[in-house]
């Protein structure tokens, strides 16, 4: 389907939609962003450098079912607080 999307507009502006019209409408939605938010919290509040790889794994089945959500929640949230912990996050998020 993104194949038949122009690139610069038009698929961006899909990507917004999906993250922030469609999780408001339907409460099915909202309950999965809710789960997906507890848990990238979950995640990231157990992440130390001991256990980058599991916690990158949790991260990659997670952000494979709701992108939008986490990488807002790990963006906007725990970067600015863990700032000791930011090549952890960027290592996990990579694996």
């Amino acid at each position: 389907m993104k194949m038949y999307i122009p690139y610069v507009f038009n698929r961006y502006s899909l990507y917004g939609r999906w993250k922030n019209r469609m999780y408001n409408l339907y409460a099915p939605l909202i309950r999965m962003r809710a789960n997906a938010l507890d848990k990238s919290k979950y995640i990231m509040k157990r992440l130390t450098k001991e256990n980058v790889k599991q916690m990158g794994r949790q991260i990659g089945k997670l952000s494979h079912a709701n992108p939008g959500v986490l990488f807002d929640y790990v963006s906007t949230a725990n970067v600015v607080t863990t700032k000791g912990l930011l090549k952890c996050i960027l290592q996990s998020a990579r694996n």
